[in-house]
């Protein structure tokens, strides 16, 4: 294999190089949330980034609601029956 290399131009062992360099390279860490939005906006998926959630709609306000009956549960896995 090396001499095969050493038969190519000077051109095409620099892209060799750069293709083993890029296949070797550690992989590139992941995106912050607000980076991979702001690809999604450059590229056009996205027209804007979503706003975030309201403190006012946090777990603390809700409020618990009775249900009659058997569990939500027990009802779908019967439905899938």
């Amino acid at each position: 294999m090396l001499e095969e290399v050493k038969r190519l131009t000077p051109e095409e062992q620099r892209q060799l190089r750069e293709a083993i360099d890029g296949l070797l390279s550690p992989p590139a860490a992941p995106l912050a949330e607000e980076q991979f939005e702001q690809e999604l906006i450059e590229t056009g998926v996205l027209d804007e980034a979503p706003l975030p959630p309201v403190a006012s709609h946090s777990n603390r306000e809700r409020k618990h609601v009775d249900v009659k009956g058997k569990p939500l549960s027990e009802t779908i896995i019967e439905d899938r029956r």
